[in-house]
């Protein structure tokens, strides 16, 4: 195999344009037979990848970009690049040039600062903070904004008090009033995506949910639940749930620790099945139990709980 077309190749991912491969001496045509016939993979027009490889989300960005270098990756495609959760990821660019269009992606024509730009693993994407900016602002989904928003804090990417500065600086632009009743609902202690909708559900219908709230256990120790409301214990089975054996066994240990609290909190358990296609069965199943509480019963103690 043609060794500096693949040194070429290696150097970007896997990745290497006909314009590159031409300006290593090939002719048009014993260029197209060796693509063809060592099974080169076109990703998009004039971008190829190398045998052997997948192509994946990123790496899609990335062939874009190899094609056009004034992209940048922007909004949920950043977020999915920077490893940001939340959001189902599009392909988004942002560039000067207004001449970019993609049958398969949108690009944005907007200012965008050298300090505004950050590049992971080769490819080109707004920084956490503007990315999550650009979330708040134009994001069709709330749920998402949040989710990304709640995300990024808990990855340590951002910070409140940089997004509330970038916002206030945003004050005339589009989208800003939508991006503080986002930035209103967020929540650093949320530990997943499935959490961030749960309590977005729970809110809407009324409810004060305390995030990750420690309550003591009958042999003195102290575990965490998901949610307190109104006396009743909320646990989501996520991602934890479905990690493997071990995570499985130690999630079952941890529920059985929290059913035997000493505060004789009851504990609902609710998948992400139950948050996201059945809210407001779930929502009826946690109001039906606080009904059901003692009215005498006293708040418990929440050394690390916060209020949504």
């Amino acid at each position: 195999m043609n060794s500096p077309l693949l040194t070429v190749a290696r150097q970007q991912g896997g990745l290497v344009t006909y314009r590159q491969a031409r300006g290593l001496g090939w002719s048009r045509s014993s260029l197209d037979r060796f693509l063809a016939g060592m099974g080169w993979t076109r990703v998009i027009d004039g971008v190829y990848l190398e045998p052997g490889r997948t192509v994946d989300f990123p790496l899609e960005i990335r062939a874009r970009q190899l094609a056009n270098p004034d992209l940048v990756a922007a909004r949920s495609a950043a977020a999915v690049v920077l490893g940001v959760a939340g959001l189902r990821p599009r392909l988004e660019f942002i560039s000067g040039d207004a001449g970019h269009r993609s049958a398969r992606g949108m690009v944005h024509r907007e200012a965008l600062r050298p300090d505004e730009v950050t590049v992971v693993d080769g490819i080109r994407a707004t920084t956490p903070l503007r990315t999550v900016l650009d979330v708040l602002r134009h994001c069709l989904s709330g749920d998402g904004a949040v989710a990304v928003l709640d995300s990024a804090l808990r990855s340590g990417s951002v910070q409140l008090d940089a997004i509330a500065a970038g916002l206030i600086d945003a004050r005339a632009r589009r989208g800003v009033v939508t991006a503080w009743r986002r930035f209103a609902a967020a929540d650093p202690k949320a530990e997943s995506v499935l959490e961030t909708l749960a309590r977005l559900r729970m809110r809407e219908a009324g409810m004060r949910p305390l995030s990750q709230v420690l309550v003591p256990t009958a042999n003195g120790r102290q575990v965490r639940l998901d949610f307190l409301v109104d006396g009743v214990g909320v646990e989501l089975e996520g991602a934890r749930y479905h990690g493997g054996i071990v995570e499985h066994q130690q999630d079952v240990r941890r529920f059985n620790l929290i059913a035997g609290a000493g505060q004789g909190i009851p504990i609902l358990r609710f998948t992400w099945d139950d948050v996201v296609r059945h809210p407001v069965a779930m929502v009826a199943t946690i109001r039906a139990t606080i009904a059901g509480l003692p009215s005498a019963r006293q708040p418990i103690a929440n050394p690390s709980g916060r209020l949504c």
